[in-house]
């Protein structure tokens, strides 16, 4: 008969299955951020988890984002929003947008961040709707997707596309960012494209948001809306640099107006006669679908502009399949269009929230068995109770602070 220490120890199958359960559920928004350090030491990170405080810098005030050690040491007791992952962001704790308040972990920091950059989110807003989330007056259940561009959230009825079933991409762009880089239309062949052939919506759904909202304080009033136009397309400018009122190289405009940097560029490259492949090689080949981007064979951009009729003008948003980053043109104009667009990380795998979020389980994995290797040392045998007692730690630890519903891959 089993001792009753047996009975209450937990087989390796059950930890694997706990494992497994981490790595579906928990921390993904956290991925590998330390929670007792803050990480301005490190500079402008290429993503990290982040958070905003209402109870410092309220809607009256700058935007400010503060990391997860801050939150915990130097926020404890506040309203805190949540705002998942941002790019290239260095921790505002304790700078000149929170008055007189020092930072506990890494006093001294300068008046600002000037790399930083901010949208509606900060002061706890989402989406064309520009609703807080959770929204008392939203009884509606609907998923929540990031941009990958410009790191908003936003309402899966107010994409104008339909997720795919089984939520089966990497990432998404929303329209108003399609429309604000248009030259990603032309990658029709990298695109999920649902069974279905139309997505049902309310009345109130096709209205676009257009209205205002001033996110950026007496200092920085920043538009972090959309605009209406004639052609009712709608451009979106929610990120601002923290001097600045809005994105920079932001072109403010929309379909039909001037030229946009990718269409500059495209026409320059048509003046390359090396560039463009003759009409028989187009008749020959095909350059959408498994198209890979090359160095020496000229611009993949053109020759996928050039093997479409039409150029795609759909005013919605769109869901990328699994590494189609690495799909994309690496010729040295396009890169510079990237940089132009303010966008160089389009291209860049290590961007994505796959790999921000592989990086972040892998780190979780090294403290698990760590945690796991104590008791072989000692010749204990793991419970059941040992195992909730590390996971128990670890949501203490990193205290997720709002339980939403992230489409993000």
């Amino acid at each position: 008969m089993a001792t009753e220490e047996q009975q209450d120890s937990v087989s390796m199958v059950e930890v694997l299955e706990e494992e497994q359960k981490l790595e579906e559920d928990a921390n993904a928004v956290l991925g590998g951020s330390d929670p007792v350090h803050c990480t301005y030491p490190k500079g402008y990170l290429a993503r990290q988890a982040l958070y905003s405080c209402a109870t410092c810098t309220g809607s009256d005030c700058p935007p400010a984002g503060i990391c997860l050690a801050c939150s915990l040491e130097c926020h404890e007791g506040h309203d805190l929003y949540e705002l998942y992952t941002k790019r290239n962001f260095a921790c505002d704790c304790g700078n000149s947008k929170f008055g007189s308040r020092e930072c506990k972990l890494c006093p001294g920091k300068p008046a600002t961040n000037e790399k930083n950059l901010y949208n509606q989110n900060f002061h706890g807003v989402y989406c064309t709707c520009h609703r807080p989330y959770p929204d008392p007056e939203d009884e509606v259940e609907d998923a929540m997707i990031q941009c990958v561009i410009c790191e908003d959230w936003y309402h899966g009825r107010h994409l104008k596309a339909d997720i795919p079933e089984d939520n089966n991409y990497e990432e998404m762009i929303c329209y108003l960012c399609m429309n604000e880089h248009h030259f990603l239309k032309l990658y029709q062949h990298l695109q999920v494209v649902n069974d279905k052939s139309h997505h049902t919506r309310t009345e109130a759904d096709n209205k676009d948001s257009c209205a205002t909202v001033d996110v950026g304080g007496p200092e920085n009033s920043v538009s972090a809306a959309v605009r209406d136009t004639p052609g009712g397309n709608c451009s979106l400018h929610n990120n601002s640099s923290a001097n600045s009122s809005s994105l920079p190289g932001s072109t403010n405009s929309c379909a039909g107006d001037e030229k946009s940097g990718e269409q500059k560029i495209l026409a320059e490259l048509d003046k390359d006669g090396a560039t463009s492949p003759t009409k028989a090689a187009k008749q020959s080949e095909t350059v959408i679908g498994d198209a890979q981007p090359g160095s020496s064979g000229g611009c993949l951009l053109v020759h996928l502009r050039e093997a479409q009729s039409e150029q795609p003008s759909d005013d919605c948003s769109v869901f990328w399949r699994q590494s189609w980053r690495k799909s994309l043109c690496q010729c040295a104009k396009c890169k510079d269009m990237y940089k132009s667009q303010n966008i160089p990380f389009i291209s860049d795998l290590s961007d994505t929230i796959t790999m921000y979020e592989t990086r972040g389980f892998n780190d979780l994995k090294t403290e698990l068995k760590d945690y796991l290797k104590k008791f072989a040392e000692n010749g204990k045998v793991v419970k059941e109770e040992d195992i909730k007692e590390f996971f128990t730690g670890l949501a203490s630890r990193k205290k997720q602070k709002v339980d939403m519903s992230y489409y993000c891959k």
